[in-house]
């Protein structure tokens, strides 16, 4: 939801040079940069929170609401310990990243539609790189 409100704040500021007050667009962009960052911390705290607890959902054994469910780690309580001990290290590293990230993408000099494609961009490959592990 955040992420949407940034984006349509950008939009609404993209006309042109003339009818722009740059007081008030400066504005909005210190309040879209704050809002970006404040976004990235949480989730990247919410993936290394997830890293953390990540092997202590592999202890409780394979079940139908918490932790990853694959096939794979369905397969066996074996198979569900050894997902689930594998994806701490990339979920923090991810985790991280996206925390550092969060402090340099507000500040890149694009467009802020670019500025949100970059997060998602971002957000995809750490859920990629979690996929891979899993």
């Amino acid at each position: 939801h955040l992420l949407l409100i940034v984006r349509q704040v950008g939009q609404e500021l993209e006309v042109s040079e003339a009818g722009v007050d740059r007081s008030k667009y400066n504005k909005a962009m210190e309040v879209q940069q704050k809002g970006v960052k404040i976004a990235g911390v949480l989730i990247g705290i919410l993936f290394i929170i997830l890293g953390l607890v990540s092997p202590m959902v592999g202890d409780m054994g394979p079940n139908s609401t918490t932790g990853i469910r694959t096939t794979k780690s369905m397969s066996s309580p074996e198979a569900w310990e050894e997902v689930h001990d594998a994806a701490v290290l990339p979920m923090i590293v991810c985790g991280v990243a996206i925390v550092i990230a969060s402090w340099f993408v507000p500040k890149l000099n694009v467009k802020p539609g670019m500025r949100l494609l970059i997060w998602f961009v971002i957000i995809a490959l750490a859920i990629a790189i979690l996929l891979m592990v899993i």
